[in-house]
């Protein structure tokens, strides 16, 4: 069996700019922790939006999200119980209160990194810069809804804790405006959809947040070279035997799933092989 073809998704851009041996770990070694609680819990969540907004069904949509849950390995516990009581607020929540009405839901795109570019660019362009012709830009949308006359992308986030901070430079978000543009989809912007996923007070009563974020399409331009120059680099880390180094900062311990072996790796100085072993699974033929 051959090694898919080198791929790019916001995920993979993402991790190369976080944190080199986190990247190398996952894409180089192939070394794939397994799904956290936090991650099945979106993965359960968006599912079951994504039947919701189709077919208003509470029981479908809650089917959705429990196949998802218990394919991640997880079962009717007090964490499944958090799930289920947000998606019921949410069920009475978007009832009432929708106002768009959903075109399409969890998207798939694999786009040629060519169509990204500007008109006039062709494959042979790219490999004239050594990007090889058939990599692929792939990745979800949530949701591409219609609110009035207006069309945007729907982003669905599940959190414990509500965060606040300015999201007009998502990067996410950027890339698949720019995916949805080249699919001929003229979105204004994004509707962040933010599910409360706790048992308190607040999550009674606001069980969601809704903000609306406008994009000006003229930024787009600027992004599509960006993604052309950073898969560049990218690229050449793979072929050249890229050496990796870390990146730590006060996030580690929550946001990254090599924090154990990175730390020991701090401790003595050696590659942590057993460690990453232990904690995740090894896929020698899966790029993305």
């Amino acid at each position: 069996m051959t090694d898919k073809p080198f791929n790019i998704s916001h995920t993979k851009l993402a991790t190369f700019r976080r944190c080199l041996q986190q990247y190398h770990w996952k894409y180089v070694d192939k070394y794939y922790p397994p799904s956290s609680i936090g991650q099945a819990r979106g993965i359960a969540g968006h599912a079951a939006l994504a039947e919701w907004h189709t077919t208003y069904d509470t029981d479908k949509s809650m089917q959705a999200a429990w196949d998802n849950w218990e394919l991640a390995g997880y079962t009717q516990d007090e964490e499944w119980q958090l799930l289920e009581d947000a998606l019921n607020r949410y069920y009475i929540f978007s009832a009432e209160k929708d106002t768009f009405k959903i075109i399409t839901a969890e998207k798939k795109f694999v786009l040629p990194l060519h169509t990204l570019v500007s008109s006039g660019t062709s494959s042979e362009h790219l490999e004239s810069v050594g990007i090889p012709s058939d990599i692929e830009f792939i990745g979800y949308i949530d949701g591409i809804v219609k609110d009035q006359e207006t069309f945007w992308l729907l982003e669905n986030k599940f959190y414990k804790r509500m965060d606040n901070s300015d999201l007009s430079m998502d990067s996410q978000v950027s890339l698949y405006l720019l995916a949805a543009s080249i699919m001929d989809f003229k979105v204004n912007g994004v509707i962040y959809n933010i599910i409360r996923v706790a048992d308190t007070k607040i999550a009674a009563s606001e069980p969601v947040i809704r903000r609306k974020v406008y994009r000006n399409p003229a930024g787009l331009q600027h992004i599509k070279q960006e993604i052309i120059r950073q898969t560049q680099v990218m690229h050449k880390y793979h072929q050249e035997g890229g050496v990796p180094y870390r990146n730590p900062t006060k996030d580690c311990s929550w946001d990254c799933p090599f924090y154990q072996p990175c730390l020991s790796m701090t401790d003595d100085g050696q590659e942590p092989t057993q460690i990453l072993q232990s904690i995740t699974q090894v896929r020698r033929t899966d790029d993305d």
